[in-house]
């Protein structure tokens, strides 16, 4: 039997797996099935963000948001109880020892435990802000009516999105953001172009700002100034592991700051110990906490199979206005050609008075191997795919750049980079003509 500590989606794609391929797993959740994608993250945002597009009242949007998570996680729960080999046990689990729970009071024990109990907001004091007035994704949807004055502090994923919707549902939004650009681990390039993205939907960006004392509405802020009429805050300054029930150090486990160590197949240091998803320090999505899923079930499942080390190309995508996507490599090359166009540039881009969008390549220079990849677009999450594939499978733009791309459209981007590149690179015209 196999143990899966956590519904969410990494704990949800072990479970399934290895219960439809014949071995008995118990699964373990103390909250709502489904876990932050569904109940507090990836279903509950989107849906707002696509309500708050199409121009509905804020009220209905975020009732509409609720009816919607609840739909979800209700399907998830049921498709649970309805799978053979797979019994759903309600309650929090924290280890005993190396193999053994305590889940409130009922011992369990196996010599396979999956650990994907995903992870939670990081917690930010602001002296003076009243409960109900502060929030974080996991209570931001249970709102009734949106904010006169939503003050979001942070500047990655989260924030963005949130700012965007909540602008479009009514709300004056201002960003305080703690460092000196948006999105710190994208390309240098993308945090202005966001920044003007903002400015242009009436979202006041204020960067190197902290909050530090709340009172009546009135934020006050260091180094300097006020925001005046706050009457909601939501804090996104980050995630931490989910670890503080489960007491992994009973199990031997020794967190790092980014949770916990993991190998290529998902492996503690514990034999027959494995955690994926946002508990580990190697995921941060759910499709990547997916994917760490399918192999950890690839492992105890099929372990027989040959099957050589994870290639971890993990795109992100984050879905503002407009959209912002990416995937690099985890081991880029040492030296690296960058190419790089604004899409305006484009007769699509034209067409549709586009402002932001760019897209940006870090290329091997002789080889024209791609390391990574930038997309500010619409649809940016739609379009990464292409170099998601390319990165992966190792294809160069010199064949990117034999594919013909329908015209008008912003993939036409990549044709003019790999043009680009072929025209400028060493031997570029005589390699291209070989391939």
């Amino acid at each position: 039997m196999t143990v899966v500590i956590g519904a969410g989606s990494g704990g949800l794609t072990v479970a399934l797996g290895l219960a439809r391929l014949g071995r008995k797993v118990t699964l373990i959740e103390g909250g709502p099935v489904g876990g932050d994608c569904t109940n507090t993250g990836c279903i509950p945002s989107k849906s707002l963000i696509h309500l708050a597009r199409q121009g509905r009242p804020a009220g209905e949007a975020l009732a509409e948001v609720r009816r919607k998570r609840a739909e979800v996680s209700s399907r998830e729960t049921e498709l649970l109880h309805g799978t053979p080999n797979l019994t759903l046990v309600k309650g929090w689990a924290r280890f005993l020892e190396p193999y053994v729970l305590d889940v409130q009071g009922m011992r369990v024990e196996s010599r396979e435990i999956v650990i994907a109990t995903g992870s939670r907001p990081a917690p930010l004091e602001i002296p003076g802000l009243p409960p109900e007035r502060t929030f974080t994704n996991e209570n931001l949807f249970s709102m009734e009516r949106a904010p006169e004055h939503l003050a979001i502090v942070g500047g990655g994923v989260i924030a963005l999105e949130m700012a965007f919707a909540f602008r479009r549902l009514g709300s004056q939004v201002t960003l305080l953001v703690r460092s000196d650009r948006l999105l710190a681990r994208e390309s240098a390039r993308v945090s202005p172009a966001m920044v003007g993205a903002l400015e242009r939907s009436g979202i006041r960006v204020l960067f190197n700002t902290r909050p530090f004392l709340y009172a009546d509405g009135l934020m006050k802020l260091r180094p300097e100034g006020e925001l005046g009429g706050v009457d909601a805050v939501l804090l996104a300054v980050g995630r931490l592991p989910r670890l503080e029930r489960l007491e992994v150090d009973r199990a031997g486990l020794i967190p790092g700051s980014g949770g916990l160590a993991v190998d290529d197949w998902c492996r503690t240091d514990i034999r027959g110990i494995y955690a994926v998803g946002d508990v580990t320090a190697a995921s941060r999505f759910t499709h990547s906490a997916n994917a760490q899923g399918r192999r950890v079930v690839q492992r105890i499942a099929l372990g027989w199979l040959p099957v050589g080390p994870a290639a971890w190309v993990i795109p992100s995508a984050v879905f503002s206005e407009p959209e912002v996507a990416s995937v690099r490599l985890a081991r880029p090359a040492a030296h690296c050609r960058t190419l790089f166009l604004a899409l305006k540039e484009l007769d699509r881009g034209y067409t549709d008075d586009l402002q932001e969008g760019l897209l940006e390549l870090e290329v091997e220079p002789w080889t024209g191997y791609l390391q990574a990849a930038t997309l500010v677009a619409p649809h940016a999450s739609e379009m990464i795919s292409l170099f998601t594939l390319a990165l992966a499978e190792r294809i160069s733009l010199y064949r990117l750049q034999r594919l013909v791309y329908p015209y008008p459209t912003l993939s036409e981007a990549t044709l003019r980079l790999a043009d680009e590149f072929v025209r400028e690179s060493p031997g570029g015209v005589r390699r291209w003509l070989k391939i």
